[in-house]
């Protein structure tokens, strides 16, 4: 992990914005999908988080 975002990695954590992966592990090096990062946007907002379509083209390739 990047010691320059450690903390605010540990803010997120503790916000509730990010959680890490199902398996219990953290990849702060990995590269995120357009799918977690809406996710982490929908939390930091606080909005509620519901199964739509969305009008991309991969639409059906996009985890619920």
């Amino acid at each position: 992990m990047r010691a320059w975002a450690k903390d605010a990695i540990a803010q997120a954590v503790q916000a509730g914005i990010i959680k890490g992966y199902g398996d219990g592990t953290f990849r702060p090096d990995a590269e995120i999908t357009r799918t977690e990062m809406a996710v982490m946007i929908a939390s930091a907002l606080e909005l509620a988080i519901e199964s739509q379509t969305t009008g991309f083209a991969d639409d059906k390739d996009i985890p619920s």
